[in-house]
């Protein structure tokens, strides 16, 4: 019998690990990219990100990269996300 998602990733890091994993993502559709693919996976948003600040609507980036409405925005906050903490960081610096 095959094993399901869940019973692999407590074989891999723990039933405690594994709890806290559903506690803090229970719910959500998570990607786990495979090995290797961080780096492909950070240029595609950081392209992203670029054209939607040149203008490209979310729909557009959508169906340039074959991503639901919600994934672009997901994408895109975590950007801005990212660019608050390093202005929160340069005020905190002066």
């Amino acid at each position: 019998m095959k094993k399901s998602n869940w019973e692999i990733m407590e074989g891999i890091i723990g039933k405690k690990k594994a709890k806290e994993v559903r506690r803090s993502l229970g719910g959500e559709n998570t990607y786990v990219p495979k090995e290797g693919e961080e780096d492909d996976i950070k240029a595609r948003n950081d392209k992203i990100y670029e054209k939607f600040l040149s203008g490209k609507s979310i729909k557009e980036l959508a169906r340039e990269y074959s991503m639901t409405t919600k994934w672009i925005r997901n994408i895109l906050k975590s950007y801005e996300q990212s660019r608050n903490e390093e202005n929160d960081d340069n005020i905190n610096r002066n």
